[in-house]
């Protein structure tokens, strides 16, 4: 890119919005097609059997897992420190 070591860089949310909308939209393997098309075009690998994969779904697991763990701790301290918020235990399915 030429950019300077010091540089730094677009924000984070930059690639987070595209991958996202990546995600979302009708091709959302594209990337991997046109990469793949390009190597089996020029053969570049041909024989090779080690395979790099974008982090982008494991990213959004952690990050929904991180969430979903986030909201569970938070509605154990609102029934911990609000009088009445944790109910009846008996009344819970």
């Amino acid at each position: 890119m030429g950019s300077p070591l010091d540089d730094v860089g677009f924000d984070f949310t930059v690639l987070t919005y595209w991958r996202t909308r990546l995600r979302k939209s009708e091709h959302p393997e594209r990337i991997f097609d046109a990469v793949r098309a390009v190597i089996s075009a020029t053969g570049i690998l041909n024989g090779k059997t080690r395979r790099a994969l974008d982090s982008t779904l494991l990213d959004d697991a952690v990050a929904t897992q991180d969430t979903v763990t986030q909201l569970i701790a938070a509605i154990r301290r609102v029934r911990r420190v609000v009088p009445g918020a944790g109910g009846n235990r008996a009344e819970r399915p």
